[in-house]
């Protein structure tokens, strides 16, 4: 059994603004200040990920004293997932990535703390750490760390609105004064919607549509006998995909995980050998299409639209597994085996 699921692109457009934010006073002063937001311009942009040059600035001040910080870490997570500040739209916050850019010591010790520039993963369930060092934050310490903010591109920014697109940062610097001690909280802050990303593609501009019809949402293959896995199995949905479009655009494809999975047993079957093919009635001229393809999780153009007339094209759809493609020994005990299929209208 596999299963498709759609999503779909509207059009909208925000503008980008900048906020300061305020410093909160508990054993160390702490301050995060906000660069801009990732700003997505082309389809290309979208598809492939961006990222926008300190985008995010933490400013880490000692001014007591009595107050030895000799090891210290400085962690992060996002408070949420990137929410659309005017619509129901949001995108996962396991997109983003945090990537140290630079780093200024306004203190009287020289030292760098010099943080690694890899990329490091951020999301709204694991608090990551950003710093961890053994030179000393001592009294006048005055440090600023600054990060440019990645977010990955896909299917998750080519199936939602334009607009602004925002969640909050939680910092948190946990200090120890000897090595064998534990880490004590230091100091936290929790911006306002600070991480974020604008999306303004003018593709976006203009209403379309994609969905499957005639039972097209529900496919199933099925291998009963030996002749089936000789053979192959194929499933044909006349105008099972409707696409409605203003603008020329890329139909992709893609599955939700790389194999399929059967809830009576452990065996999967790679969805690579699960290919999909479209057809249309009548030709059209600027019309490419691409299948057959052999699935997979990574999105691939199965259609190519260089008109914008007539605006509605129903393409036949066909589903199969090529003869001796599939073996008896791939199922094991039997069963059900399902994954999603992913259809997206994506504006050039």
């Amino acid at each position: 059994m596999i299963k498709q699921k759609l999503y779909a692109s509207v059009c909208f457009l925000f503008l980008s603004t900048s906020v300061l934010m305020a410093q909160e006073n508990t054993q160390l002063y702490f301050q995060v200040e906000n660069g801009g937001r990732v700003q997505f311009n082309t389809n290309s942009e979208l598809a492939q990920g961006k990222s926008h040059p300190n985008q995010v600035t933490v400013r880490i001040f000692n001014y007591f004293p009595w107050k030895k910080v000799n090891y210290w870490k400085l962690t992060v997570r996002l408070a949420g997932d990137f929410n659309s500040l005017f619509n129901n739209y949001q995108v996962d916050a396991s997109w983003a990535d945090l990537i140290f850019n630079h780093e200024t010591n306004y203190s009287s010790d020289s030292h760098l703390i010099n943080p690694s520039n890899v990329p490091i993963h951020i999301d709204k369930f694991n608090e990551v750490t950003l710093i961890e060092s053994d030179i000393p934050l001592n009294y006048q310490t005055h440090r600023t760390f600054s990060y440019d903010l990645a977010i990955e591109g896909g299917t998750q920014l080519l199936t939602i609105p334009n607009g602004i697109y925002a969640t909050s940062y939680e910092f948190r610097v946990y200090s120890k004064v000897n090595a064998n001690d534990d880490y004590s909280l230091a100091g936290t802050y929790t911006t306002p919607q600070t991480a974020g990303f604008l999306i303004n593609y003018n593709g976006n501009y203009g209403w379309q549509s994609i969905e499957l019809q005639n039972s097209a949402n529900l496919v199933n293959l099925e291998f009963s006998t030996a002749e089936d896995y000789t053979n192959g199995k194929s499933v044909y949905i006349p105008q099972g995909l409707k696409v409605t479009s203003y603008n020329t655009h890329q139909v992709l494809v893609k599955t939700s995980n790389s194999v399929f999975t059967s809830a009576s047993s452990s065996a999967t079957i790679p969805v690579s050998k699960l290919e999909v093919d479209v057809r249309l009635s009548t030709p059209e001229n600027n019309v490419s299409l691409h299948g057959p393809l052999s699935l997979s999780t990574t999105d691939q153009v199965l259609i190519d639209r260089k008109a914008t007339w007539p605006q509605t094209l129903e393409y036949d759809l066909r589903f199969f597994i090529p003869p001796n493609t599939l073996q008896a020994s791939d199922v094991q005990q039997g069963g059900t085996f399902s994954a999603f299929v992913f259809f997206t209208i994506s504006p050039n």
